[in-house]
């Protein structure tokens, strides 16, 4: 940024990022300036226009050089292809991710075999479904799964956890 350094009656000294010096009338000034001021200098060869920083940029930018602030943005996806998209998020630890219509859709229609629940990874529970379909509160339940999980809000890549 650029700093005014000296001011006379006539001409206002600024000096440059690059160190260099420019010297400026008075009449080209909109403002009262005062030496330490950060300016933006515009010039098109002929005519140079000198408008003062504004004041929430001078002391936004003072405050992180006197703070040492850095920001780090990190975005990072915690699910993996190779674990079959397990989330370690504290709220869906220890279940798992799946595909949101693929399993309302096996809910649904297949409920009563349990094939929702072999495709989520709950072998156990598909067995136990597998043997009571017979009496088709497997199916009842899968029913009532399915549209449960329609409720659930699925992340960008259309995923549920389970």
């Amino acid at each position: 940024m650029d700093r005014i350094v000296k001011i006379t009656e006539e001409k206002i000294i600024i000096g440059t990022e690059g160190g260099g010096i420019i010297e400026a009338n008075r009449e080209n000034i909109d403002f009262e300036p005062s030496v330490g001021d950060i300016v933006n200098i515009f010039t098109n060869g002929t005519d140079t226009i000198i408008v003062k920083a504004s004041e929430q940029l001078k002391s936004s930018e003072s405050e992180f050089e006197k703070k040492g602030i850095n920001i780090n943005i990190v975005n990072e996806n915690a699910s993996s292809a190779s674990n079959n998209n397990i989330n370690y998020t504290d709220m869906n630890v220890g279940r798992k991710m799946v595909n949101k219509i693929a399993y309302i859709l096996l809910a649904i229609f297949l409920g009563s075999l349990g094939a929702h629940k072999f495709y989520s990874g709950r072998i156990g529970l598909g067995i136990v479904y597998l043997v009571f379909c017979w009496t088709c509160i497997p199916g009842f339940l899968g029913v009532i799964e399915g549209i449960i999980a329609a409720f659930k809000t699925s992340d960008m890549n259309g995923n549920i956890a389970v």
